[in-house]
């Protein structure tokens, strides 16, 4: 077990855990550290803690020392030089005119390097304008063309949660999100209600498909049949979050049950769980015969010999096709997370 503390550096991008060995850090220390852009300040995040080894990244940062009073003050003056860097690249893009977008411009500690991060639709030639920030600031100019989920990460902001972006805050890598996932979870199909303030699918989504994904493998989609403890009756809703099934049953009342999983429902009392009706099964089947008697399918009772007869609950009828098409703004926007 070695100790290790949470870094975060001052892009706000979280650095993950770094091993502390005889410098002791507490939480909110500054120190200096060394990644594989160079050396950079970082803020500690996170209490220390004791980790197994092995559960450390290959590439986690270098912890060099704690910082000092001349080191911040250092600092102020990494801020100025990099305010200036972005004017003058700015004014060299446009002399060039070259089609990119410049976000971020970044100094190192040691100021052996400058970092200019930049979105763009294309690739770009940039050689030329290399050659004329290096002439200007006698060191060494690196280019990043980075992406829009990037760009929101860099520049942050609210979302339509009210929260900081979560790219910006605790995410350290993007996850691949579907448009599956936004219909899994029942929620509406609109590019500006499920997208971020990058334009692609909102990281949330990811967050809770896992929870649908099993709830949906453990009962029936919404609006198959089902047999009740009060009788036959068709799912309404499923509210996954309340972790309850709204049920209509055949005189038009609305029961709600908890999901199967449960031991116990919202009164005390046993949940018993639901079991599926076929979809060709007669409204009025009475639920304590249902559950003896052989449910024939339409097929079979038309004549033909190849369908085998089945017991109520043996098999689950399929789900509806989940891949229907989508509207074609949804789909470019499916296409473009996937890419």
């Amino acid at each position: 077990m070695i100790e290790v503390v949470g870094l975060r550096d001052r892009d706000t991008f979280s650095l993950g855990f770094t091993r502390t060995d005889t410098i002791k850090l507490q939480l909110g220390d500054q120190c200096l550290i060394k990644t594989q852009s160079g050396v950079t300040l970082a803020t500690v995040v996170t209490s220390p803690r004791l980790v197994d080894e092995r559960y450390l990244a290959d590439n986690e940062p270098e912890l060099l020392r704690k910082a000092t009073a001349d080191d911040l003050q250092k600092l102020n003056e990494l801020v100025d030089k990099e305010q200036q860097a972005r004017a003058t690249c700015k004014s060299k893009i446009q002399k060039h005119r070259l089609q990119m977008k410049l976000i971020r411009v970044r100094c190192c500690f040691d100021q052996h390097k400058i970092i200019f991060y930049f979105v763009s639709d294309g690739r770009v030639d940039f050689r030329e304008l290399v050659r004329d920030l290096a002439h200007e600031f006698k060191c060494r100019i690196e280019m990043r063309q980075v992406g829009v989920r990037d760009e929101a990460r860099m520049l942050g902001g609210i979302g339509c949660c009210g929260k900081i972006l979560c790219c910006s805050g605790h995410l350290r890598a993007f996850d691949p999100v579907s448009i599956r996932m936004a219909k899994e979870q029942g929620l509406t199909l609109i590019p500006s209600k499920i997208s971020g303030v990058c334009g692609r699918l909102l990281c949330c989504l990811k967050y809770e498909y896992d929870s649908y994904m099993e709830v949906h493998r453990r009962v029936p989609r919404q609006g198959r049949k089902v047999m009740t403890p009060k009788g036959p009756g068709k799912i309404k809703q499923i509210s996954v979050p309340k972790e309850e099934i709204r049920v209509e049953l055949a005189d038009g009342e609305e029961i709600v049950l908890p999901i199967p999983s449960l031991t116990y429902g919202a009164d005390g009392t046993p949940c018993i769980g639901l079991q599926e009706l076929p979809s060709d099964a007669d409204d009025d089947i009475d639920g304590a015969d249902a559950l003896d008697e052989e449910v024939i399918p339409r097929k079979q009772r038309r004549g033909d010999a190849n369908v085998d007869q089945r017991k109520l609950g043996d098999e689950r009828i399929p789900p509806a096709n989940a891949d229907s098409r989508l509207p074609d703004e949804l789909q470019a926007l499916d296409e473009d997370e996937r890419a």
